[in-house]
């Protein structure tokens, strides 16, 4: 059972990256699986004719029409997200309405409670994780927020992307 899941961790993945190809050691460091595992599971697909070798070593998944479809309209992915937002009561002390470089009472009661940590230039920061992605909350002295979600190595797509701004909707 458990050879049965590499092997379809294996052919899944090759399908999803079609037409793509990989050879065995990189197949097992992205999907960390022994080595030896990841060669008898791709022998193993190339006799039932599920994968080919495109050239010695790497292996490439048969297109079928389910996958005729990601070929000719591969899904949107998204890639270095920062979203920029205001916030909705004063975070600078005033005096006569000239802002000043202080943070009010108010402001520091909330980012003590949410465990923001200040840096330089009069900016506080927090690090949440979502589903593996990191994701940094800046809040700038003016009540303005930055949210960067790291992406570079793993796009976002669409569906995942909304739900990334459901839970910061929940967060924030």
């Amino acid at each position: 059972m458990h050879s049965a899941s590499q092997t379809k961790k294996v052919l899944d993945f090759l399908r999803k990256n079609a037409p793509q190809q990989y050879n065995a050691k990189t197949l097992s460091k992205i999907l960390k699986i022994p080595l030896n595992s990841v060669k008898v599971s791709l022998r193993r697909l190339v006799e039932q004719r599920r994968l080919f070798l495109d050239s010695p070593g790497f292996y490439v998944a048969y297109i079928d029409i389910s996958l005729l479809s990601q070929l000719d309209n591969p899904p949107t992915a998204l890639h270095i997200i920062m979203l920029e937002c205001k916030t909705m009561i004063g975070l600078q002390k005033c005096i006569d309405d000239i802002p000043s470089k202080e943070y009010s009472d108010e402001a520091f009661r909330l980012f003590s409670v949410f465990d923001f940590i200040p840096t330089s230039n009069y900016r506080y920061y927090k690090v949440l994780w979502f589903e593996g992605r990191r994701i940094t909350i800046t809040v700038h002295l003016q009540g303005k927020l930055d949210i960067y979600i790291k992406s570079t190595d793993n796009p976002i797509i669409y569906p995942d992307f909304l739900r990334i701004l459901s839970y910061l909707e929940g967060i924030l």
